[in-house]
């Protein structure tokens, strides 16, 4: 699509303030992750300051926000979120990063409405926040989101995105809302991945030493640094989340290959072993509490990043490998302590557990060095209650 009409289809598609404001535009390159993103916005706007935040004072804040002509910077914004195809998480980062830096020397009550209102321009469905001296900007979500405050109004349910952004999940703080202006056809807020933003790599390289029947193996591959630092804080979502988000084009080109060359002219059988040899045997095995402090789902880049993985993180890691090489049913299911795959392949044999009427069998992607890599004995399996994360057919 040519640029003015692209750019045309953005200013149909934002919504349209009124502009009062008549100022020239100031331009700044905003360094996001890896990448420098060139943004517009009316001089006029940074100029705006509040003073009083009792409820006529924040009603008069927003008005004047609506007459800073915020169309040039929700422009920019949006052009930025297609040409880099950033989700709602992402695009709100973004959208925090340049308020803070358009609005370097105001308040943080000033910065929070400012990112309220140009989220709920953007064409979210929002809600603004107090407690105390403080405001919160809130979204609406249908999906889960963990360790995070969250508020019911009206039937539908609004995350603390404020919270998140300051790795501050203070959830027992009774919030008010407050009585503003929202978009009339404002959409949920969500924090799903399916596609890898096209931020600019930074490759860096990691070896990996595992076994697969009594044959040591190398693999030397790249990662993107850049898809491990936005991970680094991503919002703690359903388990199950983690499982679509793809491999980068670094890990792919490098990975895919190797694995391949080492799997050619294999049965099903020993690709499945090979897959489940790497997962056991190339990682060191420490639990999210000792390496992060805190709950770390991992995607599968992340596990191959860092020098430690869990069983949740490597279950993510082997559920991609499985789908890239094998046409095989499988099911990722977690138990009160443990979280593991089991594939539907007959001649595997060993323990299984039901699902719709056939059996899986279990690939443990964490079980011992040393065990049996598939269908390994452990009657447990059969007589625990277990939850489906996520299935691949």
């Amino acid at each position: 699509m040519r640029p003015f009409v692209c750019a045309l289809l953005l200013a149909v598609l934002l919504p349209q303030p009124a502009a009062c404001s008549s100022g020239a535009l100031r331009r700044l390159l905003l360094p996001f992750y890896s990448a420098q993103i060139p943004l517009s916005y009316d001089e006029q706007f940074p100029h705006w300051r509040q003073s009083s935040w009792d409820d006529k004072g924040i009603k008069n804040a927003h008005k004047n926000l609506t007459q800073a002509n915020p169309s040039p910077l929700l422009l920019s914004l949006a052009e930025a979120k297609q040409t880099y195809r950033l989700n709602d998480w992402l695009y709100f980062e973004l959208l925090s990063t340049a308020i803070d830096r358009i609005l370097a020397n105001h308040t943080p009550n000033e910065k929070e409405l400012a990112l309220w209102f140009f989220l709920k321009e953007s064409g979210f469905h929002t809600r603004m926040a107090s407690s105390g001296n403080a405001l919160y900007v809130y979204a609406q979500t249908e999906e889960e989101v963990f360790e995070v405050p969250l508020v019911t109004d009206e039937g539908a349910t609004f995350v603390n995105l404020t919270a998140i952004r300051q790795h501050n999940p203070e959830s027992d703080k009774s919030v008010y809302l407050l009585a503003l202006p929202e978009h009339p056809a404002g959409r949920p807020f969500s924090f799903q991945l399916k596609e890898l933003p096209l931020f600019p790599a930074k490759e860096t390289s990691r070896d990996f030493q595992f076994r697969f029947q009594d044959q040591p193996h190398h693999l030397r591959i790249q990662l993107d640094q850049t898809v491990v630092q936005w991970m680094q804080h991503y919002p703690l979502i359903q388990e199950g989340a983690y499982f679509d988000i793809p491999f980068s084009p670094a890990l792919r080109a490098s990975l895919i290959p190797q694995l391949k060359a080492l799997t050619a002219n294999k049965p099903p059988l020993e690709v499945l072993g090979l897959l489940t040899a790497f997962s056991r045997t190339a990682f060191r095995y420490q639990e999210d509490i000792q390496s992060f402090g805190r709950s770390k789902p991992m995607i599968a880049e992340e596990v191959l990043y860092y020098p430690f993985s869990d069983c949740e993180d490597r279950a993510a890691l082997l559920y991609a490998l499985i789908r890239e090489f094998l046409i095989v049913p499988t099911i990722v299911i977690a138990y009160p302590n443990h979280m593991t795959l089991a594939v539907d392949l007959p001649n595997l044999g060993g323990e299984f557990v039901i699902h719709k009427g056939r059996r899986y069998f279990i690939c443990d992607p964490t079980g011992s060095i040393d065990g049996l890599l598939l269908g390994e004995p452990s009657k447990w399996w059969q007589t625990q209650a277990f939850q489906l994360i996520r299935e691949y057919k």
